[in-house]
């Protein structure tokens, strides 16, 4: 797991603001367990180690798979250049 972006940038999403305390948001933790458990071992049975997953987030902590890409450039990087990640 390279990195995680908010899809929409110009919206906004309560349940997704940073704690008070500047901690790490538990919506990390939560992106990681689903990503190990469902996706990391299982997608192309392992073989395959680049590619981006969109997923979504909701408020009762539930996550869902909206989409598999391509890794790369003609893959929207949304918050992220490309070079970055």
């Amino acid at each position: 797991l390279v990195a995680v972006s908010q899809r929409h940038p110009s919206k906004f999403y309560p349940h997704l603001q940073p704690p008070s305390d500047g901690s790490i948001h538990p919506s990390v933790a939560i992106i990681h367990a689903f990503f190990q458990t469902y996706i990391q071992e299982r997608f192309a049975q392992g073989k395959i180690h680049r590619y981006v997953v969109d997923i979504y987030l909701d408020s009762q902590e539930r996550v869902w798979v909206v989409d598999f890409n391509v890794w790369g450039e003609r893959t929207d990087g949304l918050l992220f250049d490309w070079k970055e990640l």
